[in-house]
């Protein structure tokens, strides 16, 4: 479950972030990102699985690319397109992994 990966990187993206609206905006999709998670815990429990999380090369590539254009930005303009670059790019990998996922059903 790679939500959690997220619920760990998305308060440094706040923080890094400059623009208002876009500290907002993270902060708007961690209390979302954390229901996805809890909502993930639900559904495994009702098949009898324990929901655990396990290692998404994917997602680890996407936060880590971020958290790099975090390190070699100054704070600014520059920097918050690279976090909405990065923010972008982890949506689109949640969107066709759930709907991958959606298909299996």
């Amino acid at each position: 479950m790679f939500e959690r990966s997220l619920v760990k990187s998305l308060p440094k993206m706040e923080k890094n972030a400059t623009s208002q609206k876009l500290k907002i905006a993270i902060s708007s999709h961690l209390e979302e990102t954390k229901e996805h998670d809890s909502r993930l815990e639900e559904v495994f429990g009702s098949i009898g699985i324990k929901a655990k999380e396990e290692k998404c090369d994917t997602m680890s590539g996407i936060l880590e690319e971020g958290k790099s254009i975090m390190g070699e930005t100054e704070p600014g303009t520059v920097r918050d397109a690279g976090i909405i670059a990065a923010s972008q790019k982890v949506e689109h990998y949640e969107i066709a992994t759930y709907g991958t996922l959606a298909n299996f059903l």
